[in-house]
């Protein structure tokens, strides 16, 4: 299993990014445009 790094930034620019797409689902993370921070643990969406 992966572990990833959550970080704070003082920037309100933000984006939701794929970071594994599987089949039918896809792995993805908040990440911060300013600074490329990840803001947010991992979520698995089916799609």
């Amino acid at each position: 299993m992966n572990s990833f790094k959550v970080e704070k930034c003082p920037h309100n620019n933000r984006v939701l990014r794929v970071i594994e797409s599987v089949a039918t689902s896809e792995k993805t993370v908040l990440i911060c445009k300013d600074c490329e921070k990840q803001l947010s643990e991992p979520k698995t969406d089916c799609i």
